[in-house]
């Protein structure tokens, strides 16, 4: 028999010392110690390793009942117990009462020893809604007792009131008067299986005797059909839509509950409320259900896919039941329809059930009905064996989670999309991501420690903008209060909108991080990928990083400091030195099979694009779908659907080939006139991102590059006239439409290249539309002090080896003989002399891989590549 694993072991020690001690306690032992004898004949008998050696000579623990009991934790506790609890109250929520709830949860207090506040603000997050709306009406109280009373209180009071109303439903249910010639039903029983073989019953009349409910609750029974098979908590969504022409159910849930299909006659088109096609409905479950805990039905399901919502009760099911719904009031009255043979019980009348008028608020124990409510169910999935469904009536505040009918998010997603609402869920990114084998990890280097940072002062705004974050960032569970020896401080940037992005300086943890080298894309090599594509998807994540965790044991290293306490994430935040390669990695295994096919990725940024519309629309919808198999979201309205051109990281990519963007360029055309040399580089910075746009850059940016050399940096700050008609040339070039071809392998390539005093240039271009030449990028480069000395036949060859340097992936191993022109006519017998200096035989034999041939033409001719 192989031993029990280490959670195993815990347990069997914890039930073993409780009933020891309950042992002990019924012998009425005054001193433990002198049961020390019958506490080891008792561990004897279950834990036999536990006591084997020397029998001559035992131990002191085996006759001290405290060191006894210490020896115990040591071998079969949990050797990290601290860690342990923080983990269970980190995910500790009221599930039950307020009462049970408490009795966990002070049993975690007890091991962590935290303090008041810490332990306050725990039990605060795990209460109910319900119960939080209650103490957030009266005013939350500060300290941890009297949270905790008041907590009870509510939940008592709500307790009592979920018991009035039920009474009031049982008594509306039994009136006491019925005509003569209509006698009442007997009670309806359910049968679903139970584990011996027996029918275990559920009447649907009134609410269980109060022994009855115990015996279920005590013996861990379903509270609804008494069977042991499943327990209560399996609950599952349910909608009522009066705007469905028939019931639904989702097909995932079809399979994972292994409902049994039946292929219907005819297909089904579904339509949307637009009138557009959404899918062909070929399959339909029949299965028999049990709503509102009093009214047994069959109903029959139409398979397709969902949202959030695996049921939808349509028109059928409402005409069948048939309620009456009073918005004002929130109440809805139902009267059965005539029940199945099935389900009936044996009666000498015809006549239907009484009437039951169900208040919303009696069944719905979470939230109040409020007027932008949606109503709904919960379904409970009993044994697969009955194939039953039990149903109560519930309500949902949040309309978001009903993404079917999310009107906002409709508008957006085009209908062909719908089935993926979900994939857009803002609710559902806002919640904490499960932890995955791609979490974030932090590694340090040997001997290293992270290091405990500084506050910085800050504004009342900032403080307000803090307030908020903390504040929604511990509700969605993104970070928790640390007790972390490290601390990184924060400071606040502005947005582009004037708000604030509250930001964790993390370069002290950054420089004793191990970097993880996982490689990020190259933007120039994605943008090639789009030679043939005539559709554009742009899918922008939502929460990005969030979307990722940090791995466990890891999160106190993200600790941040902060004036009103130290918290670490949860999720991974940006500023680690490693974030995106972790998150690169993530996107690259999630879509491996379509990278370079259908879809290109940079971090969380996606773009889809596909040659047909019909292929677009299937490429797009797979990448919808394996964003919900991996649990991430999309911000709906910052992506665009099938379009012929669309923003992607800076550029605008369409059918005709790149450009820049013009809410980017505007930036530069805008620009102020460099005060600095800090100045001039941000400006130099942010143009050479989109420099292959611009013909002859390095030539026209030449003076303003001079003022970067440490001996002018040495002397004052000289902003000459020079450098003015730079400046004022590079934002005019900014300021034109360029349009790059993308890069085809099957056309001819074409190289000018050109060389003058301080630069080299090349554009790079292939024919198209009727043989009119398109360029495919620029290129252009300054001299270096040593180059600047070369004689003009070497700086015109080397601009075509630096051409050829740069473009190696476009140029090596071409399908037509890449054809060179250039203004100096000597360089056309490059290839055939035999004359050669070393530099240019280093040149010969790097350009001996490409097949090329070298061809004058006159300067005038060449303007694109004019250096």
């Amino acid at each position: 028999m192989a031993p029990p694993n280490h959670s195993e072991r815990i347990e069997s020690l914890e039930d073993q010392v409780r009933s020891l001690l309950a042992a002990l306690n019924a012998r009425n032992t005054q001193e433990p110690s002198n049961d020390s004898a019958s506490a080891r004949q008792g561990f004897r008998s279950k834990e036999p390793e536990a006591f084997t050696g020397d029998a001559v000579n035992p131990p002191a623990w085996l006759t001290d009942y405290p060191l006894f009991i210490n020896q115990l934790c040591v071998v079969f506790g949990d050797p990290d117990r601290i860690a342990t609890a923080k983990r269970e109250i980190e995910a500790l929520s009221q599930t039950t009462s307020v009462a049970n709830y408490l009795t966990q949860f002070r049993q975690l207090q007890m091991t962590l020893n935290w303090g008041a506040d810490a332990m306050a603000w725990f039990f605060y997050r795990g209460l109910k809604e319900n119960v939080k709306d209650d103490l957030s009406r009266s005013g939350k109280p500060t300290d941890l007792e009297t949270l905790i009373q008041r907590s009870l209180e509510i939940d008592n009071r709500i307790a009592e009131r979920i018991s009035e109303k039920k009474r009031t439903i049982t008594r509306s249910a039994n009136p006491t008067t019925m005509p003569v010639s209509n006698p009442p039903i007997a009670p309806t029983t359910v049968h679903p299986s139970s584990p011996s073989g027996l029918r275990a019953p559920f009447t649907t009349a009134g609410k269980l005797e109060p022994e009855e409910y115990k015996r279920r609750q005590t013996n861990n029974l379903c509270i609804y059909c008494a069977s042991s098979e499943h327990v209560v908590t399996d609950l599952h969504d349910v909608m009522i839509d009066s705007g469905a022409t028939t019931n639904f159910i989702d097909s995932r849930f079809v399979t994972l509950h292994s409902l049994p299909l039946t292929s219907k006659p005819l297909t089904e088109t579904l339509l949307l409320a637009d009138g557009k096609t959404q899918v062909i409905i070929s399959k339909e479950v029949q299965l028999s259900c049990l709503v509102a805990e009093l009214f047994p039905s069959d109903i029959t399901f139409q398979v397709t896919d969902l949202g959030l919502c695996p049921i939808i009760l349509g028109l059928p099911w409402l005409r069948g039941a048939n309620p009456n719904i009073d918005w004002q009031a929130g109440d809805i009255t139902m009267r059965s329809p005539p029940l199945t043979p099935s389900l009936m019980a044996p009666s000498q009348s015809s006549s239907t059930l009484p009437s039951a008028s169900l208040d919303i608020d009696a069944i719905a124990f979470d939230k109040p009905l409020r007027s932008d409510c949606i109503t709904s169910g919960t379904l409970y999935s009993s044994p697969i064996q009955s194939q039953q469904l039990l149903a109560t009536t519930t309500t949902s505040s949040d309309t978001t989670t009903a993404l079917a009918y999310d009107t906002g998010l409709s508008d957006i997603i085009p209908p062909e999309y719908h089935q993926y609402l979900d994939v857009f869920s803002r609710v559902e990114a806002d919640k904490l991501p499960p932890h995955r084998t791609y979490d974030h990890q932090i590694p340090l280097e040997e001997g290293k420690s992270p290091p405990f940072g500084p506050i910085y002062s800050l504004s009342e705004h900032e403080l307000k903008t803090l307030r908020e974050y903390l504040e929604e960032n511990l509700a969605k569970g993104f970070i928790s209060p640390s007790d972390s020896p490290a601390a990184s401080p924060i400071l606040f940037v502005k947005k582009e909108d004037g708000s604030l992005r509250l930001c964790v300086d993390y370069r002290g943890l950054n420089r004793i991080t191990i970097r993880n080298r996982y490689p990020l894309p190259l933007i120039d090599e994605l943008l090639d990928r789009l030679r043939e594509a005539r559709f554009f998807t742009h899918i922008d994540l939502r929460g990005a990083y969030n979307l990722l965790r940090i791995a466990k044991g890891d999160e106190w290293k993200t600790a941040f400091r902060t004036r009103y306490g130290l918290f670490q994430y949860n999720v991974m935040p940006f500023g680690l030195t490693n974030a995106p390669a972790s998150f690169q990695h993530l996107m690259n295994d999630t879509f491996k099979d379509m990278l370079d096919r259908s879809l290109i990725i940079y971090l969380d940024d996606l773009l889809i694009y596909s040659s047909t519309l019909k292929q677009h629309q299937e490429h797009v919808s797979a990448v919808l779908a394996r964003l919900r198999q991996a649990g991430l979201y999309a911000k709906a309205e910052k992506c665009q659907f099938s379009t012929s051109q669309t923003e992607f990281l800076g550029f605008v990519v369409s059918d005709q080939g790149v450009s820049m963007d013009p809410s980017k360029t505007e930036v530069i055309t805008n620009w102020p006139v460099p005060q600095s040399v800090h100045d001039v580089q941000v400006f130099l910075g942010f143009c050479n991102f989109y420099r292959k746009f611009i013909p002859q850059y390095s030539r026209t940016a030449y003076p303003l590059t001079q003022l970067l050399r440490k001996e002018a940096q040495s002397a004052p700050f000289a902003w000459h006239s020079d450098a003015q008609h730079a400046f004022e040339q590079l934002r005019s070039a900014f300021g034109t439409d360029t349009i790059l071809r993308h890069f085809d392998p099957t056309r001819p390539i074409i190289v000018e290249t050109d060389a003058s005093d301080f630069a080299v240039a090349a554009v790079l271009s292939q024919s198209f539309d009727q043989g009119a030449r398109h360029p495919i990028a620029f290129f252009s480069k300054k001299l270096d002090p040593a180059q600047l000395n070369y004689p003009i036949f070497d700086k015109e060859m080397f601009a075509i080896v630096a051409a050829f340097k740069h473009w190696r992936q476009y140029l090596e191993g071409a399908k037509f003989q890449v054809q060179v022109l250039t203004d100096h006519r000597s360089l056309e017998y490059f290839t055939t002399t035999k004359q050669l200096n070393r530099r240019q035989a280093r040149w010969s034999e790097l350009l001996a891989d490409f097949d090329f041939i070298i061809q004058y033409r006159p300067g005038a001719q060449c303007q694109g590549s004019r250096a």
